[in-house]
């Protein structure tokens, strides 16, 4: 006696196909979903570290503003842009210096000191600080003595926030003066001196990003001095 399928054997095991097939696309789907989630977190952490850095960038973004201030009256000095002791008085004084009103250090790229427009000093190509001995010399011909107080700077270093930093102040005893002798204030007189330098800071932030560039005295000649 021959045996003969039933029929409704193929419909069964079309039936025990389909639910492997459907397992199958449910599996490739759940390993697509897993794909896609791993590649949004990866995204993400790369979004949140690149925000961080950013944040921590911005957060010691640093701002150098120049000050210059005279001062000529018989009264002590009280003006913190000068570097006399205090109580100094009666004299006539001219400051330069620099404020680093940012939020972070300013790390000095280098610092360029120009004299009538030509370059006599380079903090990084020397790898020293200024003297100010050419301007010191200016100083002593003028008709009158001068006390000279001042900060050399040198590439590298670093200027906090918040500070207040002395480039050079120059005082003049007020007794010294022949004030009848002269066509023009003692301070214009110490200023014509001071201002045929450029003394120009070139700074980045501590993450040497961020960069920029101020100066004090005369203008420098060079567009964009700190990248010649």
């Amino acid at each position: 006696m021959t045996d003969h399928p039933e029929d409704g054997a193929p419909e069964e095991a079309e039936e025990q196909r389909r639910p492997r097939g459907s397992s199958v696309r449910l599996q490739n789907l759940a390993n697509l979903l897993a794909i896609a989630v791993g590649v949004a977190a990866i995204g993400l952490a790369v979004w949140q570290g690149y925000e961080n850095r950013r944040f921590y960038r911005l957060s010691v973004l640093p701002h150098l503003e120049q000050h210059e201030a005279d001062w000529g009256t018989p009264q002590p000095i009280l003006s913190e842009y000068f570097l006399f002791p205090d109580g100094t008085d009666s004299v006539y004084a001219v400051g330069y210096s620099v404020a680093n009103t940012g939020l972070g250090p300013a790390a000095l790229r280098d610092f360029l000191v120009y004299r009538d427009g030509e370059v006599v000093f380079a903090a990084a190509a020397s790898g020293e600080r200024y003297t100010f001995s050419d301007v010191k010399a200016d100083l002593n011909r003028l008709p009158f003595p001068t006390l000279k107080l001042n900060f050399g700077y040198a590439a590298g270093q670093l200027l906090a926030e918040d500070e207040i930093h002395h480039l050079i102040s120059v005082g003049v005893p007020m007794e010294a003066v022949d004030e009848a002798a002269l066509d023009r204030p003692v301070t214009e007189i110490v200023k014509d001196v001071l201002e045929t330098y450029s003394f120009v800071f070139c700074y980045c932030s501590v993450y040497q990003s961020d960069c920029g560039t101020t100066y004090v005295g005369a203008e420098p000649p060079v567009e964009r001095a700190c990248r010649s």
